[in-house]
């Protein structure tokens, strides 16, 4: 639920967004002083509706007062303390001196009670005890938000930061591989799969904790993905095809650590990155078509889904670059370096100028990047000309 930079999935905690909306109500209730329900709750809760006063427990009380104890709370625990809340200060002119809170996070008629009872107008403005400076009017801060005004979206995220449990490693999120994939990435790199090994390990009873596929060790990450005689063989298929040898018997956050420190271009390592998610994420499938008896995947056509799964997601989600099959099976690193389509007309048009001119470098520009406005041009054209012919022929 943390935050991908804390080790989660940037999900968000429903705990957090409930406390985010009953914030919310203390910010409608101060912003709103003229509403109905506000000067209800003034009448059984006093001038600040119950906030900023000691704590209040909810034991079996209205929902107000279970408002009011989720406020109290969370500044008990210091994570949204009632200073978040503040007035600034304008012409003075609305905040009462005594019981607003416009100074520190309490009104100062319960820091400094013996010389509130020696007031004789316990309801004087700020403007009655200090000279106005400013012609702007009073209004309530939100220091938690950016713009000052109350956020839902913001402050669940702060809540979040404070109250979530940080993870040691931050989250890896490749944006060229589907959402699963790589919520399965994030397991496989915390140690969070259900295999053999784990799940008895927990408690659960389960008949063999011996790997599926060979069958000669107990299941568990690192021999089921690296280890392993069928991981093994998929591993050497892969880098016979990318005519590379990138890292040996490591784990998957040490596979992650070893790509970037591999002398290759960007694009050329989230290529890299694509095809050893798609690796991973194969063998996993099939390794639960084996343990389910589905058998959807086929043991000798392993390397083929691999190449068919990252050319896909590869080619779906990198729009800039123009990738064949046939580039992708043969020289895979050397593919994704090749300039974009529009990039390689322009750049023969200027090696031949001689014989196309200027005017054949403008006209291939105007036609790859407008073909959407020609179509329209063209549709109007086709329309004027049709106008024309009724009005001709009337």
């Amino acid at each position: 639920m943390a935050k991908r930079d804390a080790g989660g999935l940037g999900i968000g905690s429903l705990v957090s967004f409930n406390m985010a909306l009953i914030l919310k109500w203390q910010w409608r209730f101060f912003n709103t002083p003229d509403a109905s329900w506000v000067r209800l709750l003034k009448i059984f809760y006093g001038r600040n509706g119950g906030f900023f006063a000691p704590s209040r427990k909810a034991v079996g009380g209205s929902p107000w007062s279970r408002i009011l104890a989720t406020s109290n709370k969370l500044h008990r625990v210091d994570v949204v303390p009632h200073s978040t809340m503040r007035w600034k200060i304008g012409n003075r002119e609305n905040t009462c001196f005594w019981e607003d809170c416009w100074i520190g996070d309490k009104p100062l008629s319960v820091r400094f009670p013996r010389l509130f009872a020696l007031e004789r107008d316990g309801r004087c403005t700020v403007a009655d005890r200090w000279d106005a400076c400013s012609r702007s009017q009073d209004t309530w801060v939100w220091d938690i938000s950016s713009d000052g005004h109350f956020s839902v979206a913001e402050t669940r995220r702060w809540i979040d930061d404070l109250v979530l449990p940080v993870g040691q490693l931050k989250n890896r999120w490749c944006a060229l591989v589907p959402r699963k994939v790589n919520i399965f990435i994030w397991r496989l790199l915390l140690d969070q799969l259900p295999t053999r090994q784990r799940l008895s390990g927990q408690g659960f009873e389960i008949e063999s904790i011996m790997c599926p596929l060979c069958g000669q060790a107990p299941e568990h990450l690192l021999h089921l993905f690296c280890r392993c005689e069928v991981a093994r063989s998929i591993w050497d298929g892969v880098f016979r095809w990318l005519a590379v040898f990138l890292f040996g018997d490591l784990h998957p956050r040490e596979v992650f650590a070893a790509m970037e420190t591999c002398n290759l271009r960007s694009n050329q390592k989230k290529a890299l990155e694509v095809v050893i998610c798609a690796v991973w994420w194969i063998i996993w499938r099939y390794r639960n078509d084996v343990v389910h008896d589905n058998r959807k995947m086929i043991k000798w056509l392993i390397l083929d889904y691999i190449k068919e799964f990252s050319f896909v997601w590869f080619r779906n989600r990198q729009s800039k670059l123009v990738l064949s099959w046939t580039d992708w099976l043969q020289n895979l690193l050397n593919a994704v370096m090749k300039k974009p389509i529009i990039v390689e007309i322009i750049i023969s048009l200027k090696q031949d100028q001689d014989q196309t001119g200027v005017v054949g470098l403008v006209m291939v520009l105007v036609l790859c990047a407008w073909i959407p406005l020609l179509r329209v041009f063209c549709f109007l054209l086709w329309v004027s000309c049709f106008c024309h012919a009724l009005v001709a022929a009337a």
